[in-house]
Parts: structure tokens; C-alpha cells; sequence
């Protein structure tokens, strides 16, 4: 009688720890989401700076060379 006790609780134990591995799963991909967009958000805001700190500095010869 202990055995099948056993038993099953050996397969409702294996259940909730695959649920909670799942989650903590399903959390991390959208916690790497997230950081992925907000790299991509940073990365636009440094190129549109660079970008018009180079078209600055290309006026600012121009003027000079006038």
C-alpha cells in the first residue's frame, strides 16, 4: 500500500516541477524580450546622435571653408 503511494506521488511531484520550470521559463523569454527591445531603443538613440553630431561638425567645416 505504501508503494502506490509512492507512486503517485512521485508523478505529482514530477508534475508541478515541470509546471514550475515552464514558468520560470516562459518569465525569462520575456524578460530577454524586453532587454532585447530596450538594446534596440539605445541603439537607434546613439546612431540618430551620431548622425547629427557628424552632419554638425560637416556644417560647421563648411561655414569655416566659406
Amino acid at each position: 500500500m505504501t508503494k502506490d503511494n509512492q507512486k503517485g506521488f512521485a508523478l505529482v511531484l514530477s508534475l508541478v516541477l515541470l509546471l514550475a520550470m515552464s514558468l520560470m521559463g516562459g518569465a525569462l523569454i520575456v524578460i530577454a524580450s524586453s532587454d532585447h527591445q530596450s538594446n534596440n531603443s539605445s541603439d537607434e538613440y546613439q546612431q540618430t546622435f551620431y548622425v547629427a553630431e557628424t552632419a554638425l561638425m560637416q556644417a560647421q567645416k563648411s561655414l569655416i571653408n566659406k
